[in-house]
């Protein structure tokens, strides 16, 4: 329990003599073909290939051609599938006219046509808008787009959303603002190609382990890592991973630290002035410019409210700027 082991399953795929092997292979015993199946835990979207004896899953192996995790898994996506089979797991479809009644089994056909006249039934009664759909952050791109046409095209309306936009709201309306675009702007590869990363409000070790493992990577060779978060999180201090700078923050004093490492950036020229004049509007950057350079944005103005020292703000900013 001491190591810095995260039961990824790393160790069995690469055992070279079989020795290592999961116990679901000797219960159930070899599998007799393979689906390749996206992994329905967390949003990285890891491929797997679940290997089958009939309808039963014997083990998962993570897809080495995956272009999320490239053959890398995490506990859970790699062992933690009970799910699939369990005795519990609800398999044919049931319904109830209302909440105090019990549920029944009934047959495809029957759910659909019952689900298609309420939804309709709701309509008639409230007018077109009275209904939506949202998607869990679990789901498939495909299934989200399904989702969304079924509300615009059958519905007759826009009112469909997915979870993944409530908490990712903040950071997708400053993406837009900035990028012009609410998504992410990089693969997971690229963190391989990083200098110095810097994790602000994320715990991907916890949160996104596939792609936290292959970040570590990156750390242990030789990269840089900034962590601002109130939290004392793993990769702060780890097993041959340590942050050169852990910025502990008060909550909420977000943009005051993106500030003040702006401030030093600015005010000591360390800007790349050529990356901004190819690429950002020149009033706009200069009217940003000014507004950092201000005195109340400086970390000496700002330690009182975000509780971090100056020192390690001015250290931070000047690794961000100049470290690769």
């Amino acid at each position: 329990m001491e190591s810095e082991c995260v039961s990824c399953g790393a160790c069995v795929a690469a055992c070279p003599t079989a020795t290592l092997q999961e116990k679901t292979v000797i219960m159930l015993g070899q599998s007799e073909h393979s689906v390749v199946t996206t992994c329905a835990y967390c949003g990285v979207g890891c491929s797997f290939k679940a290997e089958m004896k009939g309808n039963q899953v014997v083990r998962m192996v993570p897809h080495k051609n995956g272009q999320a995790n490239e053959g890398h898994a995490c506990v859970k996506g790699r062992f933690a599938w009970g799910y699939a089979t369990h005795k519990d797991r609800i398999t044919k479809p049931m319904i109830r006219a209302k909440i105090t009644d019990p549920w029944r089994e009934v047959s495809w056909e029957e759910a659909l046509t019952y689900a298609a006249s309420e939804f309709r039934r709701i309509q008639a009664k409230h007018g077109r808008d009275s209904i939506g759909g949202i998607t869990s952050s679990r789901c498939t791109n495909e299934e989200t787009y399904l989702v969304q046409k079924l509300v615009r095209a059958a519905f007759g309306n826009n009112n469909v959303d997915t979870c993944a936009r409530v908490c990712h709201s903040p950071t997708g309306y400053g993406l837009k603002t900035t990028l012009g675009e609410s998504a992410g702007t990089q693969t997971f590869a690229s963190v391989d190609k990083a200098d110095v990363i810097m994790v602000i409000g994320a715990n991907p070790t916890d949160g996104h382990p596939v792609f936290g493992s292959r970040m570590k990577r990156r750390i242990r060779e030789g990269a840089k890592l900034i962590v601002v978060d109130p939290r004392r999180i793993d990769i702060v201090d780890t097993p041959h991973v340590k942050a050169s700078h852990h910025l502990q923050l008060r909550p909420g004093t977000n943009v005051a630290v993106v500030n003040a490492l702006a401030h030093v950036i600015v005010t000591e020229g360390l800007l790349n002035e050529a990356f901004i004049a190819e690429r950002c509007e020149t009033r706009a950057f200069e009217q940003w410019r000014a507004f950092v350079a201000r005195p109340e944005n400086a970390p000496e103005a700002t330690e009182e409210l975000t509780g971090v020292p100056a020192a390690s703000i001015r250290e931070a900013a000047r690794i961000y700027a100049t470290g690769g």
